[in-house]
């Protein structure tokens, strides 16, 4: 398997693009598109480098949202899941708060039960979110809430970004946790863009969340949507959810305009929208391949199978950790990330964001050359189908918790979330 570098780097190289390519109506920025890339160096856990229990390093991808956390100069702005045994992170802001030239730390979060302001662990799906209150106080730390001013158990404050001083802005699918960013177990990818066109839409939506108390259905339409047309000829649209309606303008539409080929990595996708879209590729003569998830392969709801009977070329991670990224590549040139999976929660009630990026023959060759190393990484090693992968039931996909899915039966983590862990669970006995 070819060596993947974990982190690209690079300001976009001018494009040659049509005029046909440019039509419409833009926001023209007199500088070109900058960011860098970051994807989880998963393949250790793959090829048996790494192996045994998940504990709470700080991996690369951590230490480079560390760096961009401490870049900070007065104002950082995060909207994340929770967090998850990560004391770096939470180390982080101590830090940016006993700096003398006081910057002011703010953030939301996700919370699943009990009533506002309520700082019990057990209200998160993360633990340690409610560590943050402490560290930051209260008023500075905003749950997800409803219309009623309670917490919101309906939908999930489901963002991963994190705005500095609104000119910068990191985002994608990595959650601050240890299977995350931490030991880069599950596969992800996040992008730091460095324009602050774009880092003050983020800063936006943030402040309708943590100013304002809007959130999912509740939060207020975005007046001016142009997309954004960098010098270097990228174009950028940035879509939020629920209120951008982003599977009908975002997804739908960026795989309607595939013409050769779609290159999907995937946690859930169970929208049928957007399966049907990718059948009509297929039929249209795009070459679409898709990586999926195990645990969302075991959905009753996964559009997975049904994709595959349609020509879609799919194959499921066995890796044990999760294929966790929301990413899509079309054509080579436009990529498609954030955190929203493709399902119909979360693009009508999740708090997500989903980033489309045109016309960049650099940034998508650095996402298909990632993309390609996890497909190389799923190939069966007898050279077969795709469905045929030797050491498992050929009529079955790899199970989230199961002796065909590389160390999930020592990782100490309940992959399949039935209650039982490793050798307690039935999928890690040998039959």
């Amino acid at each position: 398997m070819a060596k993947i570098h974990w982190i690209f780097g690079a300001f976009i190289t001018p494009l040659m693009v049509s005029a046909a390519a440019l039509a419409g109506t833009y926001e023209d920025i007199a500088r070109p598109f900058s960011y860098e890339l970051y994807t989880s160096d998963v393949f250790p856990w793959i090829d048996g480098t790494r192996r045994g229990e998940i504990n709470d390093s700080a991996g690369r991808m951590a230490d480079g949202l560390k760096k961009f956390i401490d870049s900070t100069n007065k104002h950082i702005e995060i909207a994340v899941y929770g967090v998850q045994k990560q004391e770096w992170f939470l180390d982080s802001l101590r830090y940016l708060k006993r700096r003398p030239n006081d910057v002011t730390v703010e953030a939301v979060v996700d919370q699943r039960q009990g009533e506002v302001d309520d700082w019990d662990p057990e209200n998160f799906d993360y633990p340690d979110t409610a560590k943050m209150a402490g560290l930051l106080g209260s008023e500075s730390v905003k749950p997800d809430i409803d219309r009623r001013g309670n917490a919101n158990v309906n939908s999930i404050m489901h963002n991963k970004f994190i705005v500095i001083d609104r000119k910068k802005v990191w985002l994608g699918s990595a959650n601050i946790s240890h299977t995350d960013v931490g030991s880069e177990y599950n596969a992800n990818i996040a992008m730091v863009v460095k324009n602050p066109e774009i880092a003050r839409i983020y800063s936006d939506e943030f402040r309708q969340m943590f100013k304002h108390g809007r959130f999912s259905s509740s939060k207020n339409p975005r007046t001016e949507q142009k997309p954004l047309r960098f010098a270097d000829g990228t174009i950028v649209e940035v879509f939020f959810s629920p209120q951008d309606d982003p599977m009908n303008r975002a997804i739908l539409e960026f795989i309607r305009r595939a013409k050769r080929s779609l290159d999907i990595s995937m946690f859930f996708l169970t929208d049928t929208k957007a399966a049907t879209a990718l059948k009509d590729a297929v039929k249209r003569g795009v070459k679409v391949r898709l990586i999926y998830d195990a645990l969302a392969g075991s959905h009753a709801a996964s559009k997975h199978s049904w994709l595959r009977d349609q020509g879609v070329d799919v194959r499921v991670e066995n890796w044990g950790g999760k294929m966790h990224m929301k990413a899509a590549i079309s054509d080579g040139t436009d990529v498609l990330l954030g955190s929203l999976n493709w399902s119909s929660a979360g693009s009508m009630k999740n708090d997500e964001n989903t980033l489309v990026i045109r016309h960049s023959q650099v940034l998508g060759g650095e996402m298909l050359t990632y993309f390609t190393s996890l497909w190389d990484a799923l190939a069966p090693a007898d050279g077969g189908g795709s469905d045929r992968r030797a050491g498992r039931n050929p009529l079955r996909d790899p199970r989230a918790e199961g002796i065909e899915s590389i160390n999930s039966c020592h990782d100490g983590i309940d992959n399949d979330h039935d209650g039982s862990i490793d050798a307690d669970d039935d999928g890690c006995s040998i039959r």
